[in-house]
C-alpha cells in the first residue's frame, strides 16, 4: 500500500488524475444525495462565499498533508495518509455541491440549478445571482456589514494561495518519501527493484538533460536507465555537461541512499539505432563517468 501510495505521488499525471476523481465522486455522491434527501436550508450569497472560502481551505489541507507523507513512510503509516487525502478531495467536492444546492434554494427554491456549479466559472452565477424575495422573513439591509464579511471571505483564499506556494513542491516530497522507502529495504537486489519500478513515474528521473527516459531495468543490484538522444544531436551530445548533471544528482538523498545500500544506477544514453553514446555509473564507491 505504501509504495503504491508512493507511486501516486511521483507520478504528476496519475496525481492530478487520482485527485481529480476523488472531487468528482464526491461531487456525484454529493448531487445523488441531494437529490435524493433535497435541501432545507438556503445559503444567503455571503453564507455562500464563506462556504468557498472554507472548501478553499480544505483543498490546501490536503496537500499540507502530504508534507507530512516522509514521515508517514517511515513510521509506516503512508497508506492510511494516502486515503485521508483522497477523502480530503472527496470531501472538497461533496462540499462545494452542498453549498451550490443552498445558494439554488436561496435563489429559486429548488436545486434544479445545481448543475451550474458543475460549469467551469459558473459558481460566479451563484455567487452574484440575487435570492428570491420572501415577505414573510425580515429583511435586514446592512450594506457596510455586507461589506465587511465579503471582504473577511477573501482573506482565507489569500491565505491559501500563499500557503499553497510556500508548501514544498510535490516532486521534493516524492524524493524526500523515496529515500526513507529505500532505506527501509532490507538488501541491495531490494533496493534496486524498488527503485526500478518507482524512479521512472518521479519527474526527477523521467528525463534526464533533456533526454526522455527511454526504459529502464533491473537486474540484481543494478538498475539501468536508457535515456533516448535524436539522431540529429548525435555531434553535439554534451558527455562533460552529462556528467556534470550526474555529479550534482550524486547529492540527493533517495541516490545517496543507493549507494550506501550498495546499488549501482547506470545511465545509459543512447541513438534510436540502439548505437551507445555515453554510460555513466553511480556506485556505493563513486558517483560518475
Amino acid at each position: 500500500m505504501d509504495h503504491f501510495v508512493f507511486n501516486i505521488i511521483a507520478s504528476p499525471p496519475l496525481f492530478f488524475a487520482v485527485s481529480i476523481g476523488f472531487i468528482v465522486l464526491g461531487t456525484l455522491a454529493a448531487i445523488l444525495r441531494v437529490r435524493a434527501i433535497g435541501m432545507d436550508r438556503r445559503f444567503r450569497r455571503v453564507t455562500y462565499l464563506w462556504y468557498l472560502a472554507g472548501l478553499a481551505i480544505a483543498f490546501v489541507s490536503c496537500f499540507f498533508l502530504l508534507m507530512f507523507a516522509p514521515d508517514a513512510a517511515d513510521g509506516g503509516w503512508l497508506g492510511l495518509m494516502g486515503i485521508l487525502v483522497a477523502f480530503g478531495f472527496a470531501g472538497v467536492g461533496a462540499g462545494h455541491i452542498h453549498a451550490a444546492a443552498g445558494r439554488c434554494m436561496d435563489i429559486d427554491d429548488t436545486i434544479d440549478l445545481i448543475w451550474v456549479a458543475l460549469i467551469p466559472f459558473g459558481s460566479f452565477y451563484l455567487m452574484f445571482k440575487r435570492g428570491m424575495k420572501r415577505p414573510s422573513e425580515p429583511v435586514h439591509s446592512d450594506l457596510t456589514g455586507d461589506v465587511v464579511k465579503i471582504a473577511l471571505v477573501a482573506l482565507p483564499f489569500w491565505a491559501a494561495a500563499v500557503f499553497l506556494d510556500e508548501l514544498p513542491s510535490r516532486e521534493t516530497v516524492a524524493a524526500r518519501v523515496a529515500a526513507v522507502l529505500i532505506e527501509h529495504t532490507n538488501s541491495d537486489e531490494e533496493a534496486a527493484k524498488f527503485a526500478a519500478s518507482t524512479m521512472p513515474a518521479s519527474y526527477f528521473w523521467s528525463s534526464f538533460n533533456g533526454f526522455s527516459l527511454q526504459a529502464a531495468a533491473q537486474e540484481k543490484n543494478e538498475i539501468r536507465f536508457v535515456y533516448s538522444v535524436p539522431s540529429r544531436m548525435k555531434d553535439h551530445f554534451d558527455k562533460a555537461a552529462v556528467a556534470h548533471r550526474l555529479s550534482e544528482r550524486c547529492d540527493w538523498d533517495t541516490l545517496q541512499r543507493l549507494r550506501r545500500k550498495g546499488v549501482v544506477t547506470t545511465l545509459a544514453f543512447a541513438l534510436p539505432t540502439g548505437e551507445m553514446l555515453a554510460t555513466y555509473q553511480a556506485t556505493h564507491e563513486d558517483c560518475g563517468a
